[in-house]
């Protein structure tokens, strides 16, 4: 069966430091899992729509290349 993964900020918990947790949505045969990334954005920083952090987000380039390659780790 296909998986499918994407990135998302899991904003229904929120850290000691008013941040979120950023984790990765893995969906097979309708079951859902949550992995996390070990990183934790605010949520100003966080483009939900399209799953990445946004421009002014400080280390966006290497959280991009992070969930970049944890994504094809888990498709294969």
């Amino acid at each position: 069966m296909n998986t499918s993964v994407s990135a998302m900020l899991f904003t229904s918990k929120t850290l000691a430091n008013g941040e979120h947790p950023l984790m990765l949505r893995l969906t097979k045969n309708r079951k859902l899992k949550y992995i996390s990334l070990h990183l934790s954005l605010n949520a100003q920083y966080w483009d939900a729509k399209k799953g990445r952090p946004r421009r002014h987000c400080p280390n966006r380039e290497k959280i991009i290349a992070l969930i970049e390659q944890k994504i094809r780790e888990y498709e294969e």
